[in-house]
């Protein structure tokens, strides 16, 4: 189960009624969840998220200008989409419990990239057959290493973690790589987690184009066993692609591979 709303704007404006028609992913009205509270907290969190992930961007910007040299020109700016999109995303997620009869090596959310530029989490919550409890040993986010061993993030109330989605990997040519992660729960009958993420995704016609040229982009990402939507997200992408015609492809691949649908 999840909630997906955009804390900025309700429905970003298309550009055509065929616009409208062509994106439906993009241009969706979002709904907030009926829940008391809820709407208010996240725009009151928001701007701290914003204001932190413009900080954060800027020194992402900085090293890669330095990095490219002569390519900097063509590079487009972190800091300035973060500031100018009202592409962004509020996501509260919550994850079943799970029972004995679970496969314990399997995922709750198998490996995946995340298409955004940016993506942010906080604390997560975990529950006992409904009452909460400290995260468990091996619970949450799990990223994939260099050395294919996995990080298992914690973190502490108040907390703000950021790692990099497919669109910034390939804006700044890979100099900043996107992060596989995975969500796991160890097999502890009526064990379920709550969280909340936040995501940062260019503008509609924002062109996903590398500053200099990338051989290979699949070579470019992480080698991570187990990620389902690689293929997903490069295998659908092309030069001078705006970022709205690869979100659709992607969503499409994401429900394809994860809901069947």
């Amino acid at each position: 189960m999840h909630t997906h709303v955009n804390p900025i704007i309700d429905q970003v404006a298309a550009p055509t009624p065929s616009d409208f028609e062509q994106y439906p992913e993009t241009y969706r009205r979002h709904y907030w969840p009926k829940v008391e509270g809820y709407r208010e907290a996240t725009k009151d969190v928001f701007p701290v998220i914003e204001q932190v992930s413009l900080l954060i961007s800027k020194h992402l910007d900085m090293h890669v200008t330095k990095t490219l040299a002569k390519d900097a020109s063509a590079y487009q700016s972190l800091e300035e989409m973060i500031k100018t999109s009202q592409m962004a995303t509020a996501r509260s997620f919550y994850y079943r419990e799970r029972t004995l009869q679970d496969d314990a090596k399997k995922p709750s959310f198998n490996f995946h990239y995340d298409r955004m530029n940016l993506s942010c989490c906080l604390k997560d919550f975990y529950y006992q057959r409904g009452v909460e409890m400290e995260q468990p040993e091996g619970a949450g986010l799990v990223y994939n290493m260099k050395d294919r061993s996995h990080y298992n993030l914690r973190m502490d109330e108040g907390d703000i973690g950021f790692h990099i989605g497919m669109s910034y990997h390939i804006l700044s040519a890979g100099i900043f790589k996107a992060h596989a992660h995975a969500v796991y729960l160890p097999n502890r009958d009526g064990l379920s987690r709550a969280s909340q993420a936040f995501f940062f995704s260019p503008s509609p016609q924002t062109l996903i184009m590398p500053p200099r040229p990338m051989q290979d982009l699949a070579s470019s990402m992480p080698e991570d066993e187990g990620v389902v939507p690689k293929h997903i997200g490069l295998g659908n992408w092309a030069p001078n692609m705006r970022y709205t015609d690869w979100n659709e492809a992607i969503v499409r691949g994401f429900k394809k591979v994860f809901f069947n649908e």
